[in-house]
């Protein structure tokens, strides 16, 4: 059994349904983006797993149990970072304390925690001198007291320098090769292009691609196509549903297409008697295929 379950969750704001019928199983050693618009249930879907939310249908499991209904035992192995809450008078070092005896936790972790995210010199500093990304490291620490086995973090590079954002990713890689479960949230698809295995998107509260990365790249190429005549060409990939951008200043029109569509594409171009000039593959990026997808998805589209 998977170590996270949701199937068939659907949850409710009032009149307002912000999770749509979503199911996805996530296993040991897997490090997830899970990524959308704001407003599109990232939170939502965070709040669920940590037990903070009650679902109207569905289910979910965190390690075989409701987190909901069976919060201790279910929370007992996962650390979350939404909104990190400290006391300013205290230090770095004493904040871990108290959170870890409020868990009933010994204290000879968090040394080492501290220097795994980059706190170590800040140990005996009161937390009211911290930085906003001081605070998201100290945060990070708390999610990983007690050495859970799924890690959940809410936009954990919010505030961080360059170069914490580095530390950061190193730090997520090194969790991932613990065998641990790590999920991001976060609306910087960049950093989930550069870190992440598998993604979730989430688009309106619903489901839009959920998988590994490696996959939709590979589903999703971009391709750039010059040929005669342009306007036969453009009605041809409105027929068959392609979105496409066009330049003024040449025959070239620019796509999202699978490696066995572009072969169909470009022989019944062909059959029609239109002229290929040229056919090349670009670089894609997550923004430009997310943009896509989301397109594809209120268009009615499927592929």
């Amino acid at each position: 059994m998977s170590e996270l379950i949701f199937e068939n969750v659907i949850k409710r704001y009032r009149k307002k349904v912000v999770l749509k019928n979503i199911s996805f199983e996530v296993n040991k050693g897997s490090l997830v983006g899970l990524i959308g618009p704001n407003g599109a249930g990232k939170t939502t879907t965070i709040k669920l797993i940590a037990g903070l939310l009650k679902v109207d249908s569905g289910k979910i499991l965190v390690n075989g149990r409701d987190p909901f209904t069976q919060h201790a035992d279910a929370l007992k192995e996962v650390g979350i970072l939404i909104e990190p809450q400290f006391f300013p008078y205290l230090t770095a070092y004493e904040n871990l304390a108290y959170l870890s005896s409020a868990m009933g936790l010994d204290k000879h972790q968090i040394d080492s925690l501290l220097e795994f995210v980059g706190l170590k010199n800040e140990r005996n500093k009161k937390v009211s001198s911290f930085s906003f990304g001081m605070k998201q490291r100290l945060g990070l620490a708390q999610a990983l007291l007690g050495n859970p086995s799924i890690v959940i973090l809410d936009e954990p590079n919010i505030g961080l320098d360059p170069m914490g954002i580095i530390d950061l990713k190193n730090s997520l890689k090194k969790l991932v090769e613990e065998k641990k479960i790590v999920i991001i949230s976060t609306h910087i698809l960049k950093m989930v292009e550069d870190l992440c295995t598998e993604i979730i998107f989430i688009n309106n509260g619903e489901i839009i691609y959920q998988g590994e990365l490696e996959k939709l790249f590979l589903m999703k190429k971009k391709f750039r196509l010059k040929g005669k005549p342009v306007d036969k060409i453009k009605r041809f990939l409105i027929q068959t549903n392609k979105n496409f951008l066009t330049f003024n200043d040449s025959n070239a029109l620019e796509f999202y297409a699978s490696d066995e569509e572009m072969r169909e594409i470009v022989q019944t171009l062909n059959s029609e008697n239109c002229s290929i000039l040229q056919v090349e593959q670009l670089s894609a990026d997550l923004e430009e295929i997310f943009i896509d997808l989301v397109r594809r998805r209120k268009d009615g589209k499927d592929n």
